[in-house]
């Protein structure tokens, strides 16, 4: 695992995903991200030419190698003039919330980096510079790095994408023991029966999850045939299963200051 190439993997989510952002936010500015170094290379000159440039420059700090994975922090630090500071903060707000918690393939297939990011602060209050006002936004974040892992990067059911908190999978076989005569005695087990289970918790939102937590309550208060059936696929390693389940269990929680939880199984 080459740290080069963990830095670049990330900066190639960071960048398309910051991009992604100021689409989203309709936010004409250029967005420059960079390191530290680079940020600290430019002249006086090169700001003031690039002052409606909102600047994001990620420091890479120390992180934590595990066997087969690594844990990488780091720090965003966005430099932002007078006219671009409430744009510069609301394309970070939109890139931390909706980018939290997302697993990622980075420029290679087979590289996993899954993220987490905390809410944006500011650094610094309003500072005079020149005829200007320049202050500094951050936030933090956490990169969970491997390579050659062969994940579930997505799940959709019923053809829609959802957001999951956790998820297992179970396969339980069960084989026919009946004793047919051969090998002195012994049995020869042949696999008869097989059940799949498909066990996740959802945060109960309704802007990704909400077809699929409207279906659920349907079962929960009544409203649903027990038969009423799901198709599930998921994505797991660049390739696409899918399944037609039905529903086994589902749990509803809901506690003050937290998000109410759906936890669910689903099978054939």
């Amino acid at each position: 695992m080459e740290s080069k190439k963990l830095i670049e993997n990330i900066l190639y989510v960071i960048k398309s995903q910051i991009e992604e952002s100021r689409v989203r936010c309709d936010i004409e500015n250029n967005v420059e991200i960079c390191d530290e170094r680079t940020f600290l290379g430019y002249d006086e000159d090169y700001k003031w030419e690039h002052r409606d440039t909102i600047f994001v420059i990620v420091k890479f700090e120390k992180g934590t190698i595990s066997s087969g994975f690594v844990v990488q922090t780091a720090t965003f630090e966005i430099v932002s003039e007078m006219e671009t500071f409430d744009k510069a903060r609301t394309l970070l707000n939109d890139f931390a919330m909706r980018f939290n918690f997302i697993t990622n393939t980075g420029i290679d297939n087979d590289v996993y980096i899954q993220q987490s990011y905390t809410t944006v602060q500011m650094d610094e209050p309003f500072e005079e510079d020149g005829d200007n006002f320049r202050a500094s936004l951050s936030i933090n974040a956490t990169y969970v790095y491997s390579e050659s892992v062969s994940a579930i990067t997505s799940v959709s059911v019923d053809s829609k994408n959802v957001f999951i908190v956790s998820s297992n999978y179970h396969l339980s076989i069960s084989p026919n023991t009946a004793n047919i005569g051969n090998n002195n005695g012994r049995t020869n087990t042949q696999n008869k029966f097989a059940s799949f289970t498909m066990t996740c918790a959802i945060p109960s939102e309704t802007t990704q999850n909400g077809e699929l937590i409207t279906k659920l309550d349907g079962f929960i208060f009544g409203a649903t045939d027990l038969n009423t059936t799901f198709s599930v696929s998921f994505v797991k390693g660049g390739t696409t299963y899918t399944k037609t389940l039905k529903l086994l269990d589902a749990d509803y929680t809901q506690n003050m200051g937290e998000v109410p939880l759906y936890a669910f199984s689903l099978g054939m």
